[in-house]
């Protein structure tokens, strides 16, 4: 089973948004092949996972393929500086004959957990499934009768054998924010910081634990391009 996550989103023109493509596991399925209908709809970053910039209003799929499997996300691109007030910025489709049960937040400060844990019941019992704010799914446990309490939930880090991906400053950058945008996530809890000559350069390197990320800026001071680097 191939499943992109989030598999639906909203969003304005101009905003950027990454999908993943994961298992029947829930992880992250690598080497998928990505197209994104109609072409001309989005700016597109393909890897492992997905960065797409909207460009125009309406509707567009994003579509992963992989050894004769594919799966689509639905983005609904609308006009303006941001989505109205209430609306949903992405939705995750419930797996095959489950039910979405109870939505939970994790605790933010846990490594490799999510930002949040929906479980879902149905045929083969309970699934927990650790989503990040985006809307990717991270990793899924579960299987059994007995549903964990909120403590657990609160609490869960992924299973020992999952080869899950944390998200690091360098995923919560995207193509198109601005230097002040990108200066406001590191602020965000990164614990980088940039002197004022940096601050005027085209190109940042940004380094956190394990990880460091090359950002580079176009002349409107715009990310144009990132990459991640692992230090360790």
């Amino acid at each position: 089973m191939l499943l992109v996550t989030p598999s639906k989103v909203n969003m304005v023109v101009g905003d950027a948004h990454v999908f993943r493509a994961v298992n029947e596991s829930g992880r992250l399925q690598a080497g998928v092949e990505w197209f994104v209908s109609p072409q001309t709809a989005a700016e597109v970053h393909a890897g492992d996972e997905l960065e797409i910039v909207a460009k125009q209003t309406g509707k567009l799929t994003v579509t992963a393929r992989i050894n004769g499997h594919e799966a689509d996300a639905v983005v609904t691109v609308i006009e303006g500086v941001r989505l109205p007030e209430g609306s949903t910025k992405w939705e995750l489709t419930e797996l095959p004959g489950k039910k979405t049960i109870k939505i939970t937040p994790a605790v933010p400060s846990a490594f490799g957990a999510a930002d949040i844990f929906v479980e879902e019941n149905g045929a083969g019992g309970r699934v927990i499934r650790a989503v990040a704010d985006d809307g990717r799914e991270l990793w899924r446990a579960g299987g059994s009768e007995k549903s964990p309490d909120a403590a657990q939930l609160a609490t869960m880090s992924p299973p020992s054998q999952l080869d899950t991906k944390r998200k690091t400053l360098c995923d919560r950058i995207a193509t198109g924010m601005s230097k002040d945008e990108v200066r406001a996530t590191l602020a965000d809890g990164s614990g980088v910081h940039l002197n004022p000559a940096e601050l005027a350069r085209p190109q940042w390197t940004l380094e956190e634990a394990a990880s460091g990320c090359i950002v580079d800026f176009d002349a409107q001071g715009r990310v144009s391009k990132k990459k991640k680097v692992l230090t360790n």
